[in-house]
């Protein structure tokens, strides 16, 4: 069962396992501080007078922030919380940490999942599997990667014919994500392959997404090509990946109505983020990083509890995998279906 905890400076004392620290000298502390100005809220200005009287402020309104809330869901749900305060109130735990407690484990009512992409589609996946999926899962995407240099290689990145087959052919109700990778990009934005426009054009025609996967920093590409791209396809959902390279896409791109962000913080390596982030206000906002079968049951709470009211779609790849006697790797439909059984169950949860 989680706890607050009480922390202390008592020699030999080791904070608990799996316990976050919430006083002042973290972002989580208490902003209301005895013998000091309120600093927001119907009393700001006021002094406030005491510890109790720094409790009940902050019980009154920390409810009403939504980001703290969703924070607080995304990064300390499942976590003891440790505090100074002590437990000397036998009718409640005048702590902030308790109220921190109970807003990092609030179960969101319904959990708001558009999309789980399943991306990697090769040579060897059995298309009749995928409309049968997508008949039993309507929630799947299907990812194919494109790169111009890796196209139709053994392992993840299909021939160029593959691609126009499946854009064209598959049902319409099967849902299509095109990933351009590497140099792709850059050519894209700037009219240098045909072959590539011609896959989003499919992909566009469709309904599906189209995720571009680049570094801001490596100059290639421009906000300039960016904004010239969603322009042109108006109608067309355009998903970039948000990590440390490219943190200045969402606000700067904000005003576009078709570009949507994929929090991916290890930049397409595959590894489980620390915490997962609150979605970014007006813009559709995914998540990705380490999912896999093994894994994907206990991180999709934690993306739900961090997502709370906001719609939000999953994106995973490496660990839907399996390798040959060759040491190529495959995409495995008996690991996205585990994924699908998977999310079903914690949507209906």
């Amino acid at each position: 069962m989680l706890q607050r905890v009480q922390l202390k400076r008592t020699k030999g004392w080791k904070m608990p396992a799996n316990t976050v620290k919430v006083d002042r000298t973290t972002k989580w502390g208490n902003p209301f501080v005895p013998g000091k100005p309120a600093p927001f809220g119907p009393t700001k200005g006021q002094i406030v007078a005491d510890k109790r009287h720094a409790f009940v402020l902050y019980r009154s309104l920390a409810p009403l922030n939504p980001k703290l809330a969703a924070e607080a869901r995304a990064e300390l749900a499942g976590k003891n919380l440790a505090c100074w305060c002590p437990h000397d109130d036998h009718y409640e735990d005048a702590c902030h940490a308790a109220v921190l407690l109970e807003l990092a484990n609030e179960r969101v009512t319904e959990m708001k999942l558009t999309h789980c992409t399943l991306t990697g589609v090769d040579a060897q996946t059995d298309i009749a599997g995928i409309k049968n999926l997508s008949a039993e899962f309507r929630f799947v995407e299907w990812g194919f990667l494109y790169s111009p240099k890796r196209q139709g290689m053994p392992g993840r990145y299909p021939s160029v014919a593959m691609l126009q087959n499946a854009f064209l052919h598959l049902p319409a109700d099967v849902r299509v994500a095109l990933h351009v990778c590497g140099q792709g990009v850059p050519d894209l934005l700037r009219h240098r392959e045909q072959v590539v426009e011609e896959l989003v054009e499919l992909v566009a025609e469709r309904g599906g997404r189209v995720q571009l996967n680049f570094n801001l920093l490596d100059g290639r590409v421009t906000l300039t090509d960016l904004t010239k791209f969603l322009k042109r396809f108006p109608a067309l959902t355009v998903i970039t990946q948000h990590n440390a390279a490219n943190a200045a896409l969402a606000t700067l791109l904000w005003q576009a109505g078709n570009h949507a962000v994929l929090f991916d913080e290890s930049g397409g390596r595959g590894q489980l983020p620390s915490g997962w982030k609150v979605p970014m206000p007006g813009i559709a906002c995914g998540y990705a990083g380490g999912l896999g079968p093994d894994n994907l049951e206990e991180q999709l709470e934690l993306i739900s509890a961090a997502a709370g009211d906001c719609s939000f779609w999953l994106d995973m790849e490496g660990q839907l995998r399996t390798l040959d006697e060759t040491e190529c790797d495959w995409f495995d439909l008996g690991k996205a279906r585990r994924c699908l059984e998977a999310v079903k169950a914690g949507m209906a949860a």
